[in-house]
């Protein structure tokens, strides 16, 4: 994705990402361009960068809201007890 595609994204899904979209979202492969991910526990943010200068901002949604909604389709994300 281009980092233009990565803010609409976000943007279209309310500055929160989860379950799947936010694997694809923070994974090297689909977002070469991202340089950088950290996460700010006092304000439950996490912030991205980019090498083509785009900082963007989202909060996580939890796994179990994120199980609820359907955002979880991927094996590799679901819990196992």
């Amino acid at each position: 994705m281009y980092s233009w595609e990565i803010e609409q994204f976000i943007k279209e899904r309310n500055f929160r990402i989860g379950g799947d979209d936010l694997d694809f979202l923070v994974t090297p492969s689909n977002n070469p361009q991202v340089t950088g991910i950290k996460y700010d526990a006092f304000n439950n943010t996490y912030i991205m960068t980019t090498s083509d200068n785009y900082c963007f901002f989202f909060q996580p949604i939890p796994l179990k809201e994120a199980e609820q909604k359907g955002l979880i389709k991927s094996k590799k994300l679901v819990k196992k007890d």
